[in-house]
């Protein structure tokens, strides 16, 4: 099963947590709509953004695919950062976290 699908938002709670992130579609019974409670601000909206974060990337990587073979330099170094965030979120590659050197390093073949 995957991740809880968005769009996710913050409630203010009172369970020892400042925030509670919730899953506001209510299309997919099979997913709890508590995702997270978060106590620092900062981090709350972060992981609340997740989904939508996740959404980007995924729409962004074509168009950065298409400049990475035709540019590649930099492009090319974005294109495994985006790559490797994708995979961290979709928990593949490395023990399901992302380190930021990794994409880099494979990208340049090393």
């Amino acid at each position: 099963m995957g991740h809880t699908p968005g769009p996710w938002e913050l409630i203010a709670c009172d369970r020892g947590q400042k925030w509670a992130v919730i899953a506001t579609n209510e299309v997919y019974p099979e997913h709890d709509r508590l995702v997270a409670f978060v106590g620092e601000d900062a981090n709350a909206r972060l992981i609340a953004t997740a989904p939508l974060l996740l959404e980007a990337l995924k729409a962004a990587r074509p168009d950065l695919a298409a400049y990475s073979n035709s540019y590649g330099g930099h492009w090319l170094e974005s294109l495994a950062l985006v790559d490797g965030a994708i995979e961290a979120a979709e928990g593949r590659g490395e023990a399901g976290y992302f380190r930021l050197d990794s994409p880099i390093e494979a990208a340049e073949g090393s």
